[in-house]
Order: structure tokens, then C-alpha cells, then sequence
């Protein structure tokens, strides 16, 4: 897990998604997954790496959707006791903007997807 370097990854979103000037940048979902799908399985340590990056660089827009990802992609993938608080604050918090990556999510995990995620997303496509 994790096996990709911050900077590298870093650097391609950076290629992906250049500065549009404006404080709440708006990204295609689909572009985000695009981007990201080949580094998955993010660490937490990766994916601290790369939030604290992006906020230092003032990116908070492309912040967001990146940690959009990286939540849908740690509560499908991840398997240890950080991955479960994450899993618990989605399901009492649910945000709609993890939502809209966890299909995708669930297509590329490399482990069984926990069956309350599983049904937090059939749930809230009903």
C-alpha cells in the first residue's frame, strides 16, 4: 500500500489540474478519478503528504476534491483502525462529495469492500 511517492504524485495532479486562479477551484470527478486511479492504494501518510501540500500552495479547491478521493479511496481500501474512524465519520457525516468517488472506489479495491459502505452508497442512490 502506498507505494508511490508524494512528490510524484504531487506532481501530476499539479500537470493534471494547473492553477485556474480562483479560491474554490471546481474539478470533474471524473478527471480527478482519471488522475488518481493509478496511485491507489494511498498511505495516510501519502495522502497527508499530499493535502498539506496542496493547502501550503493555496490549492484549497483541488484540496477538497483530492481529499474527497483519497477518503473514498482509504474507507474502500484501507484496513486499519484510521481507516475504520473514517468509515464511522462518513457514516454519521455523510458527505456527498466522498459519495460521488466511492463507485469507482468499489471497482478498483483489492479487498472486500465493508458492507456499511456498501450500503451507505446503495442507500443514498435509492
Amino acid at each position: 500500500m502506498g507505494n508511490h511517492a508524494a512528490d510524484d504524485i504531487v506532481r501530476t495532479i499539479e500537470e493534471a489540474f494547473p492553477p485556474s486562479g480562483q479560491l474554490c477551484e471546481q474539478h470533474d470527478p471524473a478527471k480527478i478519478e482519471h488522475v488518481m486511479r493509478p496511485f491507489s492504494p494511498v498511505s495516510d501518510e501519502t495522502s497527508d503528504q499530499i493535502r498539506n501540500v496542496l493547502m501550503t500552495q493555496d490549492r484549497l479547491g483541488l484540496s477538497l476534491h483530492i481529499g474527497s478521493w483519497l477518503e473514498a479511496d482509504v474507507v474502500v481500501n484501507g484496513n486499519d483502525a484510521r481507516a475504520e474512524r473514517r468509515i464511522q465519520f462518513l457514516l454519521s457525516d455523510t458527505c456527498s462529495c466522498v459519495l460521488q468517488y466511492l463507485p469507482e472506489a468499489f471497482k478498483h479495491a483489492v479487498q472486500p469492500i465493508d458492507p456499511r459502505i456498501q450500503a451507505l452508497i446503495e442507500n443514498s442512490q435509492a
